[in-house]
């Protein structure tokens, strides 16, 4: 059986392209915003001093803050690269989950690897990308969109189950080397792609919790 994890974890409360900071209150504002392509429109809550950002009214601008920071989090692993520059891309998605219609993210880092002690994983590549938003009874609340993810992945190798929670922990180990990052129900999310030979690939998604 082999296995390949795409991590995300959460490495700051303040917001990676404006300076919000997450906002744990209630939100009962209510945006709605029309989607022509797909014929129709989507609610989203935020709260009374929302950030125009939160509903796609203003551009992006880069926190340099949480950039520095993150890529102080990823030098931990051993053996990473860092890019000499990051290009940060817009990923469309589909499931309506961020106002604008796609995800902004940005190749950071690449290569490095995780030992096991009787076996090493090779990660594939490190990206840093926003969060989307929680999704609500009737629509999305902008709570968690626009915080900042570390994504890492890494190649698929012959792992057990038991294997797989210790790659998760040292994983965890490293990126949280300085214990300066935050620790809440949705600071990790991971998918777990599993390969078995003679049968499709399966992918696992949203696992907030392995033991």
């Amino acid at each position: 059986m082999k296995v390949g994890l795409e991590l995300h974890r959460l490495i700051d409360t303040q917001k990676l392209f404006c300076k919000c900071y997450y906002k744990k209150e209630n939100l009962e504002e209510v945006h709605q915003i029309g989607y022509p392509s797909i014929n129709r429109s989507m609610k989203y809550y935020t709260s009374k001093n929302y950030c125009e950002y939160e509903i796609d009214q203003v551009p992006a601008q880069l926190n340099e803050k949480i950039l520095q920071k993150a890529v102080r989090v990823v030098n931990q692993i051993p053996g990473v690269k860092l890019v000499p520059q990051i290009i940060f891309s817009r990923k469309k998605i589909l499931d309506n989950s961020l106002p604008s219609g796609y995800q902004i993210t940005g190749l950071l880092a690449y290569g490095g690897t995780i030992d096991l002690g009787h076996k090493k994983v090779q990660i594939d590549k490190i990206y840093l990308e926003q969060d989307s938003c929680s999704v609500d009874k009737d629509g999305y609340k902008v709570d968690r969109l626009g915080l900042p993810l570390i994504q890492l992945t890494t190649l698929p190798l012959e792992l057990q189950s038991w294997e797989v929670v210790l790659l998760l922990k040292k994983i965890e180990y490293y990126l949280n080397y300085h214990r300066n990052l935050p620790i809440n129900e949705f600071c990790r999310r991971q998918d777990i792609n599993v390969s078995i030979e003679g049968h499709e690939r399966v992918e696992i998604k949203g696992v907030t919790s392995l033991s």
